[in-house]
C-alpha cells in the first residue's frame, strides 16, 4: 500500500499523497495511521513529526470508534502502545461501539456515504462483508465507482458470486457500469501485487 501511494511522489509533494484516498477502518485500533506515519518517515528519510502531520490530514473513518485518537492527531488520546490506567480504559471504552449495537451517528454515516458515492475505485481488504457493515457503506445516491477490488481469502467461488451481487446492490450499480475483481486466492499484499498497474491507473 505504501509503495503504491508513494510511487512517483517526491518529498516536495508528500503533503498531497492522501488527497484522493479515504480509509474506512472497521477495527478499533490505530495501526494503519501509526504505520503510515512511521513508514513515510523511513521511506523519505524525514522527520517523524512531519510525516505524522501528513497522515493526520488524511481522511480516516472509524465507524465503530477507536481506542482513542493518537495524540498527534490533535486529541488527548493515548500514544500508540502506551499503558493506560483503568479509569482511562473505561473512558476509551465509552467511545466504542460493538458490532451488535445500533449505529446512530448520523453525521459520521453521512460522511461515509458521501465518500462511497464519489469514489471511483473501491478496495475491500480483509473485509468480511457482514450485512450490517454493508448497510453502513450504502450511499444514498448511486456510487460513481467504476472498479472494485476485493480480497475474500478462502471463501468459496459460489459465495464470492454472492458477495459480488451484494457489493453491486450496496453501491446501487450494475456489472455494465462497474467491474468487480474479487479474489479468494489472495491476501491483502497479494492483491496489491497482482493489480499494481490497475490500481495505479485509478
Amino acid at each position: 500500500l505504501l509503495q503504491l501511494l508513494t510511487e512517483g511522489v517526491d518529498r516536495s509533494q508528500v503533503s498531497k499523497i492522501f488527497e484522493n484516498v479515504t480509509f474506512v477502518v472497521f477495527n478499533y485500533d490505530r495501526c494503519l495511521e501509526h504505520f503510515l506515519a512511521e513508514a513515510l518517515a523511513a521511506y523519505y528519510v524525514d522527520r517523524l513529526d512531519d510525516m505524522r502531520r501528513v497522515v493526520a490530514n488524511a481522511k480516516f473513518i472509524h465507524p465503530y470508534g477507536t481506542v482513542g485518537e493518537l495524540g498527534w492527531f490533535g486529541s488527548m488520546g493515548p500514544s500508540f502502545g502506551a499503558e493506560v490506567s483503568g479509569e482511562k480504559l473505561l473512558q476509551i471504552a465509552g467511545g466504542l461501539k460493538t458490532f451488535t449495537e445500533q449505529f446512530t451517528d448520523e453525521v459520521l454515516q453521512a460522511k461515509l456515504q458521501t465518500e462511497i458515492e464519489r469514489a471511483r475505485t473501491v478496495v475491500f481488504l480483509g473485509f468480511a462483508f457482514h450485512e450490517q457493515n454493508m448497510k453502513l457503506l450504502a450511499p444514498k445516491q448511486k456510487s460513481d465507482a467504476k472498479r472494485i477490488f476485493a480480497t475474500a481469502y478462502a471463501v468459496s467461488q459460489s459465495d464470492c458470486e454472492v458477495i459480488i451481487g451484494n457489493i453491486l446492490a450496496t453501491l446501487q450499480t450494475k456489472p455494465a457500469h462497474t467491474s468487480v475483481e474479487i479474489r479468494n486466492d489472495l491476501k491483502c499484499a497479494g492483491l496489491f501485487e497482482q493489480y499494481w498497474r490497475s490500481l495505479r491507473a485509478s
